[in-house]
C-alpha cells in the first residue's frame, strides 16, 4: 500500500493526465465534442491540480523537492513554484471558460514550460547522470507527451467549442 501511495505522490502529473483522458472519454460532453471535453479535464486535473501540487512542493518543501529532482536546493525553486501556480490558475480558467484563444494560450504556455523542462531532464540525465525519480522518471515523458496531446486535442476540438464566437456570422 505504501508503494502505491508513494507512486501517486511522485507521479502526480502522470496520473492526473491519465485520469483526465479517461474522464474525457467516458463522460458525455455537454455542448462540446469529446476532444474539447477531454481537453477541459486536462486543464482541470493536469494543468490545474497537478501544477498546484507541484507549486506547493517547490514553495513549501524546497529541500525535499530538490532532493527528488536530484538537485541542490536553490532560490530558483521559489520562482518555479510561482510559475507552477500561474500555470494552475491558467488551467482552472481554461476549464471554466470555453474560449479557443484562451485554450491555445494555456496549452502553449504550459507546453513551453513543460517541454523545456522535459528536455532539461533528458540533458541532466545525459550530462550529469541524474537519475533521480523526479528527473528521469515518468515526469520526463509526461512533460513532453501531455502538451503534445493537448495541442492535438485543441486542433481536433475545432472552433465549435468557442463561446466567444461572433453571433453575427
Amino acid at each position: 500500500m505504501n508503494d502505491i501511495i508513494k507512486w501517486f505522490l511522485e507521479n502526480t502529473f502522470t496520473w492526473t493526465a491519465i485520469l483526465a483522458i479517461i474522464l474525457g472519454i467516458i463522460r458525455k460532453p455537454v455542448g462540446m465534442n469529446h476532444y474539447a471535453n477531454t481537453l477541459r479535464f486536462l486543464f482541470l486535473l493536469y494543468a490545474g491540480f497537478a501544477f498546484v501540487w507541484s507549486g506547493y512542493f517547490h514553495l513549501m518543501l524546497p529541500n525535499f523537492t530538490a532532493a527528488k529532482i536530484g538537485w541542490a536546493p536553490s532560490p530558483f525553486q521559489f520562482e518555479v513554484g510561482l510559475s507552477n501556480l500561474g500555470c494552475a490558475i491558467l488551467g482552472f480558467m481554461a476549464f471554466f471558460r470555453k474560449n479557443n484563444y484562451l485554450w491555445l494560450g494555456v496549452i502553449l504556455s504550459i507546453g513551453i514550460f513543460t517541454v523545456g523542462a522535459g528536455f532539461g531532464h533528458v540533458y541532466q540525465m545525459l550530462t550529469e547522470h541524474n537519475t533521480a525519480i523526479s528527473n528521469s522518471g515518468l515526469i520526463m515523458y509526461t512533460d513532453i507527451i501531455v502538451p503534445s496531446i493537448m495541442l492535438f486535442l485543441w486542433f481536433k476540438a475545432g472552433t465549435d467549442n468557442d463561446t466567444n464566437k461572433s453571433k453575427e456570422s
